[in-house]
C-alpha cells in the first residue's frame, strides 16, 4: 500500500522556501485556507490545482503524493518568489547523518515490499498454472 506525504510534502516545500500559506496562495490564485486543508491532509487539489502546485515546486504529482521529500531535502533556489526575490534554499537532508538513515531505512523498506511483491506474484503464478 502506498503512502501519501502529499499533506506533508506542501507544508514542507513552502516553509523550505520561508513563504506562508498566504502568499503561496496569492502567487497560485489558491485560497489560504484551502492551503491548510491539503497541508492537514482533510482534502486534496483537483488536477488543474495539483498541477499549478507541482509546477511550482518544480516536481511531478507522483513525487508529490508518494515521495518524503522532506528527507530528500527541499526545491533549492531555483524558484524565485514574487519581485523577484530569491527562495530560501531547503537544507539537504541526504547530507546529515539522519537524513542519512532515514534514506537507507526507506531504500530497505522498499526493497523488502519489492521482495514481498515479487514472491507473491511467483505463488499467484504458480496457482493459476495448478488450476490449469
Amino acid at each position: 500500500m502506498l503512502t501519501i506525504y502529499f499533506h506533508k510534502n506542501i507544508k514542507h516545500l513552502r516553509n523550505s522556501l520561508g513563504i506562508s500559506q498566504n502568499k503561496l496562495g496569492e502567487m497560485l490564485g489558491i485560497k489560504r485556507g484551502r492551503l491548510a486543508s491539503y497541508e492537514r491532509g482533510v482534502s486534496y487539489p483537483e488536477m488543474p490545482t495539483m498541477l499549478k502546485l507541482c509546477n511550482f515546486f518544480k516536481t511531478d504529482p507522483t513525487t508529490l503524493l508518494y515521495t518524503d521529500m522532506s528527507v530528500l531535502g527541499g526545491v533549492g533556489a531555483r524558484v524565485e518568489l514574487m519581485g523577484g526575490e530569491k527562495a530560501k534554499p531547503a537544507a539537504n537532508r541526504v547530507g546529515d547523518a539522519d537524513g542519512l538513515k532515514q534514506c537507507h531505512e526507506q531504500v530497505a523498506a522498499l526493497q523488502r515490499e519489492m521482495a514481498l511483491k515479487d514472491e507473491i506474484i511467483a505463488l499467484l503464478k504458480d496457482k493459476v498454472k495448478d488450476d490449469k
